[in-house]
C-alpha cells in the first residue's frame, strides 16, 4: 500500500477537496456546481417528477367547463405547477450537476408513468369536481 490509501479523515478530505479543485480548474468553463448527484438528491428529483406527473395526468382528466372548451386546456392551465415540479425540480438538478443520460431517462419516464397511471386508472374515473367518489346511502 501506498500512502494515499492510509489517510483518513482530515487528511484524506483536504486531499479530496484539492483533487476537485484541480478537476474544476483543469475544465475550459470551470465548475458551476459540484461534479456528480447524490442518491437523496436524485431520490427528491424523482419524486419531484413522479408528483408533476401525477399533476399532469389529473388534469387530462378534467371535463371542460365554463371558459375551457377542450379537454387539454386544463394540463396548460395547469402547467405552471406540473412544469415546475418536473422540469426546474425534477430534470434542472441533474442536467445541471452530470451529463449523464440515465438520470433524465429516469425522471422523464417516471413522470410519464406517473401521468398515464392517473390518466387511465380506473381508480380515478370519477372527478373530484362532480362530487365525492363515493355516495352514502340514506339511513
Amino acid at each position: 500500500m501506498t500512502w494515499p490509501y492510509l489517510l483518513q479523515g482530515e487528511d484524506a478530505a483536504i486531499l479530496g477537496t484539492v483533487g476537485a479543485l484541480t478537476d474544476c480548474l483543469q475544465r475550459p468553463g470551470g465548475c458551476a456546481v459540484v461534479p456528480g448527484i447524490p442518491s437523496d438528491q436524485y431520490t427528491l428529483t424523482l419524486i419531484t417528477s413522479l408528483v408533476g406527473g401525477v399533476v399532469f395526468g389529473y388534469s387530462l382528466r378534467l371535463e371542460p367547463s365554463g371558459a375551457v372548451r377542450r379537454k387539454w386546456v386544463w394540463s396548460l392551465l395547469f402547467a405552471p405547477l406540473w412544469g415546475s415540479l418536473f422540469i426546474n425540480f425534477g430534470i434542472g438538478p441533474i442536467v445541471s450537476r452530470t451529463s449523464d443520460p440515465l438520470p433524465v431517462l429516469g425522471n422523464v419516464a417516471g413522470f410519464l408513468a406517473a401521468a398515464a397511471v392517473v390518466q387511465f386508472s380506473p381508480l380515478f374515473s370519477k372527478s373530484a369536481v362532480e362530487g365525492p367518489l363515493w355516495k352514502k346511502e340514506d339511513q
